[in-house]
């Protein structure tokens, strides 16, 4: 297992575009990837799962990749975070 917190650079927080534009990327990842939210977890190959953790602009969350490729997967995912800003 393998995690990682941040701030979401989202604009709005994590509203319906972002949610989507994540579980997409995630569409092909081997690894199970959950994100944490104040106690609660989202499945974030699931926009609905997503949307159901009402994040806010500017909150931290923590991010965990659990599966045979979690190393190589959460940074290329921090990648796409970092570079995919609204």
């Amino acid at each position: 297992m393998k995690s990682k917190k941040t701030i979401l650079p989202f604009k709005e927080g994590l509203q319906a575009k972002p949610a989507s534009e994540i579980t997409n990327f995630l569409r092909n990842f081997n690894s199970n990837v959950t994100m944490n939210y104040k106690g609660r977890i989202g499945n974030c190959k699931s926009i609905i799962s997503l949307l159901s953790l009402c994040v806010p602009k500017q909150e931290e969350v923590e991010i965990i990749f659990e599966g045979e490729n979690e190393e190589q997967e959460i940074v290329v995912f921090f990648e796409f975070l970092e570079n995919g800003e609204e």
